[in-house]
């Protein structure tokens, strides 16, 4: 940590710096997470009071859960050794000294889950209703794998879903999430920015429809879909609404019922840093898939990696090809 001070004041104050961490090493996990901060100075934590968690730096009050854009629950101790030996050895291994040593960030928080949640709306439901889905809750939740905060860099799952979660798609999220970190003190990819401003003004969100009866596939509402314009990924879930209907009204045949869930705009930082995860980890038919929706997507690619080799002299290893 850097202080700067003005020389030609000859004010008396003392400066009171943090004490060092400590950890209980008593513990496997605390030793681990004691040898993880001397290693790369940074500190992993979990249980943090939701006060210091949720702090607001420019207002007096402080965030709540419910004022958030996610849900949380707290971390499983059980699992942080198996989740930092992972984000280490499977993670920061690709990512580049500068982003390590620079931009990381100091301060990890590991949650047991993180979640995006709607109360599933069943107004809609014209021939059934939410009680004949008896395996789907009046909340809707889809995980989330993190979230940057403003004094902490949240992590999950640190619990039992640890085990279920696929490790291809947590590599991803885990390197996006961090490299979203480092763009708060790198310049601004300006020139990623002005290619995607048609997608920055889609005011309206993407729609995904999520079938649960009938003979559909699930699929991106037609001119809501965020490859088509030229993005990797949506923003974040805000609204889970249920339908259903018949594809013939007359003879009620091929009855379906679908979710519909809507998904905010991502916004600029948080779209490139999606695609750093994208390049890195996506297959080679991914790729392919999501380049046939949009020729700015290549654009988009190339404007990433020039970005990165410019400011941080990194090639972006494709990893997942």
């Amino acid at each position: 940590m850097a202080i700067a001070c003005d020389r030609s004041d000859d004010s008396n104050y003392d400066v009171e710096l943090p004490d060092r961490p400590t950890f209980d090493e008593t513990t496997v996990y605390g030793k681990r997470m004691k040898e993880f901060y001397d290693k790369y100075g940074v500190w992993c934590q979990y249980n943090i009071p939701s006060g210091d968690l949720f702090y607001a730096w420019t207002t007096s009050d402080n965030y709540t859960s419910s004022s958030l854009d996610y849900e949380y629950e707290e971390a499983d101790p059980n699992y942080i050794v198996k989740a930092i030996d992972f984000l280490e050895e499977e993670v920061m291994v690709n990512l580049p000294s500068s982003i390590l040593d620079e931009y990381m960030g100091l301060n990890l928080a590991l949650e047991g889950r993180i979640f995006f949640s709607s109360t599933l709306d069943d107004d809609y439901l014209e021939y059934s209703s939410l009680e004949d889905f008896p395996d789907l809750s009046t909340e809707y939740e889809e995980p989330g794998y993190g979230w940057n905060g403003s004094r902490y860099l949240l992590l999950a799952p640190v619990g039992p879903e640890f085990d279920k979660t696929d490790k291809s798609l947590l590599k991803r999220e885990w390197t996006s999430l961090i490299f979203y970190e480092a763009l708060k003190n790198l310049p601004n990819p300006d020139e990623f920015d002005k290619n995607n401003q048609t997608a920055w003004g889609n005011w309206f969100g993407y729609f995904y429809s999520d079938y649960i009866v009938g003979n559909h596939e699930d699929a991106w509402s037609d001119g809501s879909d965020p490859y088509a314009a030229g993005l990797v990924g949506a923003g974040v879930l805000k609204v889970a609404t249920l339908y259903d209907g018949y594809d013939d009204e007359t003879t009620q045949t091929g009855y379906y019922v679908y979710i519909s869930k809507w998904y905010d705009v991502a916004e600029c930082l948080d779209a490139f840093a999606d695609y750093v995860g994208y390049i890195m980890y996506a297959s080679a038919d991914e790729k392919a898939e999501i380049r046939a929706k949009s020729s700015n997507v290549i654009v988009n690619e190339k404007l990433v990696k020039d970005y990165c080799k410019k400011y941080l002299n990194w090639e972006i290893p494709e990893l997942g090809e």
